[in-house]
């Protein structure tokens, strides 16, 4: 799925999660960007769209089906697209380490400008449609897995 500006709805909460200092993106030439350090001094990458076997430890974020809000007064329809937030962890550990403040902030975030690939787009809102919720032990890895599940409203400029 894609909306404004034909942009994955995952990349825009991708760099959401990097600007809170929850993860960093892979293979962003000259990324320099302050990252919290989970405990083991892991930094912890935050992927789209695909999941990669490896590190033990990684949030990836998927498009998912969004909410058809209707028609506005103007014409014009609209439509939240959902995103998922899948977190693995190599133990439970991840749940207050990444589970937690990934709730935070998007459970705090308001109206801001989010650029991705050079391109400004407005984040109204993301929004929680659940709780957290433990996927369990992947299977033959033993690796925790949790997801999140949110909607968003955002326009391109």
């Amino acid at each position: 799925m894609t909306t404004a500006n034909n942009i994955s709805p995952a990349k825009v909460c991708a760099q959401i999660l990097v600007n809170a200092d929850i993860g960093l993106l892979p293979g962003v030439p000259g990324q320099i960007l302050p990252v919290t350090q989970i405990p083991g001094n892991v930094q912890t990458p935050v992927y789209t769209l695909k999941m990669p076997d490896a590190p033990d430890q990684v949030v990836c974020l998927y498009d998912t089906a969004g909410k058809y809000n209707g028609r506005l007064m103007r014409g014009q329809t609209t439509t939240h697209p959902g995103v998922s937030v899948i977190v693995r962890a190599p133990n439970g550990d991840g749940y207050k380490e990444l589970c937690i403040p990934i709730t935070d902030a998007f459970d705090n975030f308001f109206y801001s400008q989010v650029t991705v690939d050079e391109i400004p787009y407005g984040v109204h809102s993301v929004y929680r449609i659940g709780d957290i919720i433990s996927l369990g032990e992947e299977t033959g890895k033993r690796r925790q897995l949790w997801s999140i599940n949110y909607r968003m409203c955002f326009i391109g400029f």
